[in-house]
């Protein structure tokens, strides 16, 4: 449902509508209301005012493409994303998008078949999975995302989650009508947005202060490998700047994935960084969340 501090206050919050899909959040003390798709990811957070504030995209398996602020943990298949290592929370075990399977055997053993790790059969488009134990057949899906977008037209929404009151309330219908109209234009919105993000995506973040290749920083003495090795084995290196204190982390493309993942990159941290929010920075110096595409930098031409 969420997490509060260890002083009672709430940090993130989400309310659920009877088929256990969220219809609000609260996140940062503001109160935000998630779109689905067909397939129960969020693709967008609307404010009270039916704004479209942030919008996700998301490969079959998992992958993202995020516009705007993170904001929200519950993303891929509504669930919920850990911040310090990307893996999906289900309930009853973790997924991880990159491996493309199950971090632990299934509880339920070989209800799913031999292969106690495969995810949803591996076939995301056509089954789902509840909790981590089991994969199910899309039950018509479209009429579920009617259901909740119609409901959410009607005013069925949360007005402002406190501590002291955690359930929807009526906002009214012209707040319904605004999330309604943000759910119908969001296809559009999303697919402009990532469009052009693709597209310029090496133009707009070519860094003129490009620190050198690997190789180059293997033989700078100024800079130092601090990566750990199952890092490395997975593709990706850190370097840190021992008179200047800078890191940067380089991911290692690869040819059969899509989008920044299939080239390489580099990010710099953030050295003020508190979450994911602010991780990295962008080519302008400025603080901008994991996973976005500001995040992501590239060699000058």
């Amino acid at each position: 449902m969420g997490a509060i501090s260890k002083d009672g206050v709430i940090k993130e919050l989400q309310v659920l509508d009877p088929f256990n899909r969220a219809v609000a959040f609260e996140l940062q003390g503001k109160l935000y209301v998630p779109s689905h798709d067909a397939l129960g990811h969020v693709r967008a957070l609307l404010d009270n005012s039916g704004k479209c504030i942030t919008t996700y995209r998301y490969s079959a398996f998992g992958e993202e493409q995020i516009q705007g602020n993170i904001l929200s943990p519950w993303r891929y298949s509504g669930k919920r994303i850990d911040p310090e290592t990307g893996f999906v929370y289900f309930g009853a075990r973790y997924y991880d998008s990159k491996t493309l399977c199950w971090l632990t055997p299934d509880p339920l053993e070989d209800v799913d078949g031999p292969n106690l790790y495969l995810y949803v059969l591996n076939n995301p488009m056509k089954y789902s999975d509840h909790d981590g134990h089991f994969a199910f057949l899309f039950a018509i899906p479209m009429i579920f995302e009617v259901f909740t977008i119609s409901w959410g037209a009607y005013g069925v929404v949360a007005s402002y989650i406190t501590a002291e009151a955690v359930i929807g309330t009526v906002i009214g219908a012209a707040a319904g009508v605004a999330l309604y109209q943000g759910a119908q234009n969001l296809d559009q919105v999303a697919n402009g947005q990532s469009s052009t993000a693709s597209n310029d995506k090496k133009k707009k973040n070519r860094d003129p202060k490009y620190p050198g290749s690997e190789s180059d920083l293997e033989k700078n003495p100024e800079w130092s490998e601090t990566s750990h090795p199952d890092q490395r084995n997975a593709g990706y290196r850190e370097f840190t700047n021992g008179k200047t204190g800078e890191k940067v982390r380089f991911d290692k493309g690869e040819p059969n994935k899509t989008g920044h993942r299939s080239e390489d990159h580099y990010h710099r941290f953030n050295p003020n960084s508190r979450n994911d929010h602010d991780r990295y920075l962008d080519v302008n110096g400025n603080p901008t969340g994991k996973n976005t595409d500001a995040s992501h930098l590239y060699p000058p031409i």
